[in-house]
């Protein structure tokens, strides 16, 4: 067990005991910051994949006549500066993506 939280036989048999807790909290800790960090990693990933999808979708389906073809990100995103109107604009494109399969089930129901 102590080894699993990074402690060396030499500290588990010659140091004070009260060090193998210090070495259970800090393994504890270190697995909750790595989950958080798992759990960023996917929700970009997922950000990332809606991005892209979205904008194809929308790019078959969604787009007038004369309207511009949406490009994917040219860069990855800036979660600094731009957090705010990335998350407004992504905000506005799943309402456009609601709207547009709202039509698209009418169109359907109609057809049957």
């Amino acid at each position: 067990m102590a080894i699993t939280y990074g402690m060396s036989t030499t500290e588990f048999w010659e140091q004070e005991p009260d060090l193998l807790w210090a070495y259970h909290k800090s393994f504890l800790e270190r697995i909750k910051v790595e989950q958080a960090t798992n759990n960023f990693q996917a929700w970009l990933q997922g950000m990332y994949i809606f991005d892209g999808v979205s904008k194809a979708i929308y790019n078959s389906f969604g787009r007038k006549q004369g309207q511009r073809i949406l490009e994917y990100a040219p860069k990855p995103y800036d979660f600094d500066t731009k957090e705010k109107d990335e998350l407004e604009r992504i905000q506005e494109m799943e309402e456009r993506i609601r709207a547009r399969n709202k039509e698209i089930a009418q169109i359907l129901n109609k057809n049957k």
